[in-house]
């Protein structure tokens, strides 16, 4: 999965984001462990701030330019990057195949054997 589609932040994310932004010059910046994304918890402050203009970026447009073939694969459950934005990002991929598998953000770490013989089947194929 993969940032590049922008998302719209449900309301409760947008409140966390203010309220650490009010909390921040008051001197509670420490807190910031109570506010930050999973994928994030053990970044230092500057490559935070690098993930968090990743996060945002959106990069429809390349994906709509690319002429390489992907495979796209994605957790059907997962939050941080919804199902929809790898539906939409496989679409965009005019050479691309897109495998909706069970499970949340991480859940390439359950289908890993799955995803390596998938990819080596692709690019097997791509010799013959």
């Amino acid at each position: 999965s993969s940032a590049g589609v922008v998302t719209v932040k449900p309301w409760s994310v947008k409140v966390k984001i203010a309220t650490f932004k009010l909390l921040k010059p008051l001197g509670f910046a420490k807190i910031r462990e109570l506010f930050i994304a999973p994928d994030a918890k053990n970044m230092s402050h500057e490559m935070y701030e690098t993930f968090k203009n990743v996060v945002d970026e959106d990069f429809e447009s390349e994906f709509a330019k690319s002429q390489s073939r992907a495979l796209c694969f994605w957790g059907i459950d997962d939050t941080a990057t919804p199902l929809y934005t790898g539906e939409k990002i496989a679409g965009l991929i005019k050479n691309s195949k897109f495998y909706p598998l069970e499970g949340e953000h991480f859940f390439f770490l359950k289908h890993a054997k799955f995803i390596a013989f998938e990819i080596e089947n692709d690019i097997n194929q791509k010799r013959l």
